[in-house]
């Protein structure tokens, strides 16, 4: 009887060995892809992993498809793109938008509110006005005083009115402007995610100049590790970040930069006061979303290490490392387990 039980059970084991061998035998081990492009005025790089080569090559091409779309569609330079259409129309008319402006703009009001205007999309008029701003090394500029006072009252994300049912957009006071720029390259990055994992991706980085994003099991080991720069020194590597799924975005104010006079101006400007924001030299935001990481990032920058702080409590899931101009460090609770610092 025993005998039996054994046989019946060898001829089981072989046929699961065989049928299920031959399901394993024709699975593929995932394919990991990597392509480089230079978009939104930054290198863009996105590493995925698919199931199957070719399911992978259709799914990336569809991402930098509708990366290239979406870039035009946010274009502060481009003559024919809806904002700058908004722009044009500023005190005359409102402007209606398709879905993706007039939901990034939304977006934008909203954190513009929550900051107290630390971050406000409206800034722009402090670059677009001639006697603006121009964080340009080969022909720089920075505005009086007089300057300043006359365009400052332009700047206020209180004057954008967005008409829901019409899906439009005005801005109150001719010479306003709408910059989306600190908020659409996040934007972006989660639509590309998005676009990634509809055609199979099973994780990966796509990462815009900085403003990241990482989904699904890292290549090796429980989670994602993230280089941090150091913003005092650019030049090397400060801290390694752990993420398991989600956004990281970080404002330095390294990045882009003037001399004028012996002066040094940087590009991430306080609303409030219309110059280039200071106290802090870095900031390194982790959020769900990278269109969240974007927005805190330029907003806890203005604000400080104190108040930034105290607006991060507002987003669960936002963290941050914030390093201030004479080098003082502050890591959010969230964080504290899952930073590394080098130099340590």
């Amino acid at each position: 009887m025993n005998r039996r039980v054994l046989a019946v059970g060898l001829v089981s084991l072989l046929v699961a060995l065989v049928f299920g061998g031959a399901v394993f035998l024709h699975q593929k081990r995932p394919v990991r892809l990597h392509e480089t492009r230079l978009l939104m005025g930054t290198i863009v790089d996105l590493e995925v992993s698919f199931p199957d080569p070719e399911i992978g090559k259709k799914a990336m091409a569809a991402a930098w498809k509708e990366m290239v779309r979406w870039e035009q569609v946010f274009s502060e330079s481009r003559a024919d793109s809806e904002i700058m259409l908004i722009n044009r129309m500023a005190g005359s008319s409102p402007v209606r938008v398709g879905p993706e402006v007039f939901q990034v703009t939304r977006a934008a009001l909203e954190f513009s509110r929550k900051s107290g205007g630390a971050f406000d999309p409206t800034w722009a008029a402090l670059a677009r006005d001639p006697r603006g701003w121009r964080i340009n090394p080969d022909n720089p500029r920075v505005p009086s005083d007089e300057d300043l006072r006359r365009i400052l009252p332009r700047v206020d994300y209180r004057k954008v009115e967005i008409n829901e049912g019409e899906s439009q957009i005005f801005l109150r006071e001719a010479g306003m402007a709408l910059g989306l720029g600190g908020i659409a390259k996040g934007y972006i990055v989660d639509r590309a995610v998005s676009v990634l994992r509809s055609g199979g991706a099973r994780s990966g980085i796509v990462n815009a100049g900085g403003d990241l994003r990482v989904f699904g099991k890292p290549w090796a080991g429980p989670a994602w590790r993230i280089g941090v720069r150091d913003p005092l020194h650019p030049d090397r590597i400060l801290a390694r970040l752990s993420v398991s799924d989600g956004a990281v975005t970080t404002s330095g104010n390294y990045e882009r930069a003037v001399v004028v006079n012996g002066v040094r101006y940087h590009h991430i400007f306080d609303p409030h006061t219309g110059m280039p924001s200071r106290g802090m030299a870095g900031v390194t935001l982790v959020a769900p979303e990278a269109i969240t990481a974007d927005a805190l990032a330029t907003a806890v920058f203005v604000l400080g290490m104190k108040k930034g702080e105290d607006l991060l409590r507002g987003f669960p899931g936002a963290e941050a490392i914030l390093i201030n101009e004479q080098g003082e460090r502050l890591v959010t609770n969230g964080l504290k387990n899952r930073v590394e610092f080098l130099d340590r």
